[in-house]
């Protein structure tokens, strides 16, 4: 089981995957709620909602496929540069 924040060590994240941060954080992957059950005000009249559970599986499958490893050894963005009014610069 991974354990994360404080608690974790190194080791935890050895073996852990980006869908698992996910999930810890979000709950189950999915771009839609109503495919998790959740109300929909169309409901079963969706002529998408049949397609979800396969978008939603190939962007979970896409996180499992990144380790958390590989996230940790990538440098980190620069935070885009915003430009101050010239008074409080």
């Amino acid at each position: 089981m991974l354990r994360f924040g404080p608690a974790a060590k190194v080791a935890d994240y050895e073996h852990g995957w980006a869908a698992d941060i996910v999930e810890a954080v979000e709950g189950p992957i999915a771009l839609t709620a109503c495919v998790e059950g959740q109300d929909c005000t169309i409901g079963q009249d969706c002529s998408l909602r049949p397609h979800w559970p396969v978008i939603n599986g190939a962007l979970r499958g896409a996180l499992a496929g990144i380790p958390l490893t590989q996230l940790a050894d990538a440098p980190a963005p620069h935070a885009p540069k915003t430009h101050a009014p010239k008074e409080l610069a």
